[in-house]
């Protein structure tokens, strides 16, 4: 197989989404190009699917996410180079009208997930930093007191501490917006003197009406409302001051002058009462079923990681995290990684197909560092019974995770070199050892016997 032409694939995956007119944003998060179209019945995903370099597809919300795997930055340079823009972290800056769409759950969740993925990259680096110092305390190589200890903590926190900001960028994007007055919404939650008044007990308040003190820092939904909030205002003043010359200097101060007030007292609030409802669920059911509840969660993560539902649990586990201290809902995520790797290497084992072998192989050491869509999309969707493997070693793991107590200490992208930030008060190193290898071990063992019984060849299916 020769190598891969990224420009052509790029301008073969635009063409059959029904052209660049089609469609009206586009971003990318780990493995995946997103994109969201105007008409949808213009888009031909059987035959992206089988593009070279194309590991699969899903279609989600109206999102089309087209997994192009670890190259997916360098597909999506190519995209922006194909729409003429200079740069950046994603999403069109087109203000085009989109299509009307039905509001529904999965609108949501498209919209969310659009936003988050973006912001990823920061704070899941910042995490992994946390998990560096955390090591070499443990290790006794330093005590947390010294000078370059402290400077690079606060590195390890400024991604969570203005994760508001992050936010409330890439949903300038998402919403269309100018981006320096969504920063400015934002920031205005992060603001020292509201901070302190939260901080000190004390009340604000704006036309004498009492503004609500809660803190904002670490969170996700505030900011997102405020920016959401700013998109509508920023358009109505727009269309309202006619005066061209008076534009850009009336337009930005009047959708300031609106929204940061409202989000203030009303949006701000209710998105950090959401969030604390959101997380309040995951916590009541883990609280009233237990074990069970990481058995439920654990078996559908691969299903959620093929559809790209699973970074809806990024909000949750940010709660948990600014809530608890901890969370429990991210070690689920880091035990996902080890049962696609063990069914994908059980699969490698089973498998007498050669092609096989060697894509499974790759894949599931690939999903031992965190990425699993090469093994969903190359091997779990090729049969349905590695796919089977990986539910059921993800249920178990998931079911011994939340009984054993295991945490994750620090918001990392769960894969083997994150592991240290998974132990910690309550959360063993024996238990999530005892986790990590019942999940990789159910995962590598029941491709092997599945295959012992006749249910199946395990042969990479070809793209016609």
């Amino acid at each position: 197989m020769g190598k891969v032409n990224k420009r052509d694939t790029v301008e073969e995956i635009v063409n059959l989404l029904g052209g660049k007119e089609n469609i009206s944003n586009y971003t990318y998060c780990v493995t995946r190009l997103r994109f969201n179209l105007r008409e949808e019945k213009r888009a031909d995903v059987a035959a992206i699917e089988k593009l070279e370099g194309v590991m699969g597809t899903a279609v989600k919300g109206g999102q089309y996410q087209i997994i192009m795997g670890l190259a997916v930055r360098e597909y999506f340079k190519e995209v922006e180079g194909l729409f003429g823009k200079a740069g950046g972290e994603g999403g069109s800056d087109k203000k085009l009208p989109e299509s009307k769409k039905k509001f529904s759950v999965m609108t949501i969740l498209d919209v969310l997930t659009s936003i988050i993925a973006p912001v990823i990259p920061a704070f899941c680096a910042a995490g992994m930093m946390k998990v560096v110092l955390l090591s070499l305390m443990s290790l006794g190589i330093c005590t947390g007191a010294e000078a370059t200890y402290q400077v690079f903590d606060f590195i390890s926190d400024v991604a969570f501490y203005f994760l508001p900001v992050l936010i409330a960028m890439s949903s300038a994007k998402r919403f269309q917006v100018d981006q320096g007055l969504a920063i400015v919404v934002a920031a205005a939650l992060l603001y020292p003197t509201f901070v302190s008044a939260v901080a000190d007990g004390e009340t604000m308040s704006v036309f004498g009406v009492g503004v609500p003190m809660y803190s904002y820092s670490s969170t996700i939904f505030p900011a997102l409302l405020g920016v959401w909030l700013l998109s509508y205002v920023y358009r109505f003043w727009d269309r309202v001051v006619k005066i061209d010359a008076l534009k850009l200097l009336l337009v930005p101060l009047l959708s300031l002058a609106v929204t940061v007030p409202v989000t203030f007292l009303v949006l701000a609030p209710l998105g950090n009462w959401g969030a604390s409802i959101l997380a309040g669920a995951f916590s009541w059911m883990i609280n009233t079923i237990g074990p069970f509840a990481g058995l439920i969660i654990g078996f559908l993560m691969p299903v959620m990681t093929l559809t790209g539902l699973h970074q809806s649990l990024s909000p949750v586990e940010l709660m948990e995290m600014s809530t608890f201290g901890f969370s429990r809902i991210l070690p689920l995520e880091l035990l996902h990684n080890f049962a696609e790797a063990g069914a994908a290497l059980g699969t490698a084992v089973a498998s007498k197909d050669k092609k096989m072998k060697s894509v499974a192989t790759q894949t599931g050491f690939t999903a031992f560092v965190g990425v699993t869509e090469p093994a969903l999309y190359s091997v779990m969707t090729a049969d349905k019974w590695s796919m089977a493997s990986a539910m059921i070693a993800n249920g178990i793991g998931g079911f011994l995770g939340v009984l054993l107590a295991v945490k994750g200490f620090a918001f990392v992208w769960p894969n083997l070199f994150s592991i240290p930030s998974f132990i910690g008060p309550g959360s063993t190193v024996l238990a999530l050892g005892i986790s990590l290898a019942a999940t990789f071990g159910t995962g590598f063992v029941l491709p092997i016997i599945f295959g012992r019984l006749g249910l199946t060849d395990f042969v990479l299916q070809k793209k016609e």
